[in-house]
């Protein structure tokens, strides 16, 4: 069913990128009630358009889908800081960000009024200093984190101290020597799982 759900919302969406109507189309309710956004954006839809028109497809979500509790971005496909801006306006429960390079130190700070969100995975980002991976230690719901492919400095695992509701930690291939293994679990006691990659 959700796929069929799925399907209904991005030919809308389509249709919307294609007249520019946004304001015309009436999703059925049970469209409405979705709570994951799981399908990625495809670049299709913004050729010749520009990748300014994620703006409105967001902004149209909100109006039309404000119960989602789950999205994945991956691969770019223009999400960056203003994006991440605009997605706190939902419930989120769950959150995937993968290989999207535009997304830099304020858009990770944004993501502080994500107030319910358990599970976060950041993947493949470049980001620079402490500032970045700080913000996260203001998710106090998070239960699951993962961050694999991104190296953070020894220091910087200081924000671990306050999620006192971790329980899965994925550091997978995030260059975790030993002295930032032993800061790791005497910061998370409570951990249950713990995957660390030296790579």
């Amino acid at each position: 069913r959700q796929g069929k759900e799925e399907a209904i919302l991005k030919e809308a969406v389509e249709l919307c990128l294609k007249d520019g109507k946004w304001d015309s189309i009436s999703l059925p309710v049970c469209v409405k009630k979705m709570t994951e956004l799981s399908w990625s954006l495809s670049r299709r839809l913004f050729q010749g358009k520009g990748y300014n028109q994620i703006d409105p497809i967001f902004l149209f979500l909100q109006r039309q889908c404000p119960h989602i509790q789950s999205m994945e971005f991956s691969f770019d496909l223009g999400v960056d800081d203003q994006i991440l801006q605009l997605i706190t306006a939902f419930p989120l429960k769950k959150l995937r960000i993968d290989s999207c390079e535009a997304v830099k130190k304020e858009g990770l700070k944004a993501l502080q009024k994500l107030n319910q969100l358990e599970e976060l995975q950041l993947s493949g980002l470049i980001l620079q200093g402490d500032e970045s991976v700080a913000t996260m230690g203001t998710l106090s719901s998070l239960r699951r984190l993962s961050l694999p492919n991104l190296h953070i400095r020894n220091e910087d695992y200081s924000f671990l101290k306050t999620l006192s509701s971790l329980r899965s930690l994925d550091l997978y291939y995030a260059g975790v020597n030993d002295e930032a293994l032993r800061y790791i679990v005497a910061a998370c006691p409570q951990l249950s799982s713990l995957l660390v990659s030296s790579g």
